[in-house]
């Protein structure tokens, strides 16, 4: 097989790391992983991100666990519970103001077939035309709500960056700190909470979709791995994952012409399976929509200084013939 690879962290400068991490064992192995953005990874001053450690942990924990060739064959939910565990006994000796979390996508190649594995929004792309990749719903109710946040502010802040620094911060730590520290009127944490309701209130019960607004994107830690609420998703932060919407599907090898793995950085899919279409792809949506906020509405956008996102593509071609 031919193998490429790509990773960009979301710093222009290209000189701090950013929280995306691969593991390629050719023939074998291949994932990607996307830890969750730590928003207090500036005042932490550790030299690492909650995502960073939480992704680079899972990887290595992966390449150890799959080393064991009887793994590769287990239920997904064994695989799951042992990286989980194993993670928890990682992050136990950290001090992470929030807790590290991460997704994973898996690809594990067999005598006869090829094993997908995917926990959260990193993707796999099969032929160039069957995506298995799951969008979790509370990321719905969050991008509204910063789109909503954007449309608030943008007359007050004429510099860009600084439009998108207050808008991500409000996003992040909540509206309800956002008023105290009179970054947004109690008119606009209304006005935001409208659109938010207007879109998305069959989703959830109001009180909990309003908590989750005033209290920021830090707050959905609470329905990590929490099966019965409506909100809840699977991470792999150390607890037990949820097995609902986890992915875990097997491709005949036969039928493998080329296999893609994608974390989110990359908003919209390009026709092309080589790298160079995945950045043709991801500069276009810089293009067209640079804050995020219209065609390509995402929870973050971007600044001078950084992408929106961190974006990493593995892309596998098999042979002809």
């Amino acid at each position: 097989m031919n193998i490429s690879a790509f990773s960009r962290s979301k710093y222009r400068n290209n000189k701090t790391s950013g929280d995306d991490a691969m593991l390629v064992i050719p023939g074998s192995i291949f994932a990607l992983f996307d830890g969750a953005t730590d928003p207090f990874a500036h005042i932490e001053n550790i030299g690492e991100s909650s995502g960073r450690f939480a992704s680079h942990t899972v990887a290595a924990i992966c390449a150890e666990l799959f080393s064991d060739a009887r793994m590769k064959e287990s239920s997904a939910e064994s695989i799951l519970r042992i990286i989980s565990s194993r993670f928890a006994s990682a992050a136990s000796s950290q001090d992470f103001i929030l807790g590290p979390s991460t997704t994973l996508a898996i690809t594990i190649f067999l005598e006869q077939d090829v094993r997908i594995i995917s926990i959260g929004d990193t993707g796999v792309r099969v032929n160039g035309s069957d995506i298995y990749c799951y969008h979790k719903p509370i990321d719905s109710v969050t991008t509204t709500a910063r789109v909503a946040i954007y449309h608030c502010l943008k007359d007050r802040y004429q510099d860009p960056d600084l439009l998108e620094d207050h808008t991500r911060q409000l996003s992040f730590l909540g509206l309800e700190r956002g008023r105290k520290d009179q970054l947004i009127k109690d008119a606009d944490v209304e006005e935001v909470l409208r659109q938010v309701f207007t879109q998305h209130s069959l989703l959830a019960p109001h009180e909990d979709i309003e908590r989750l607004i005033l209290q920021g994107i830090v707050s959905q830690k609470t329905y990590a791995n929490r099966g019965e609420h409506p909100l809840g998703f699977s991470t792999l932060n150390g607890s037990e994952p949820l097995m609902d919407d986890v992915i875990d599907t097997v491709i005949s090898l036969d039928s493998l012409k080329t296999l893609e793995i994608f974390t989110d950085g990359y908003l919209t899919l390009p026709q092309g399976t080589a790298i160079k279409d995945w950045e043709e792809e991801y500069f276009h949506v810089e293009q067209v929509d640079f804050a995020k906020v219209s065609t390509f509405k995402n929870v973050k956008g971007s600044t001078s200084r950084e992408f929106f996102d961190d974006r990493s593509i593995i892309s596998l071609e098999m042979p002809t013939g």
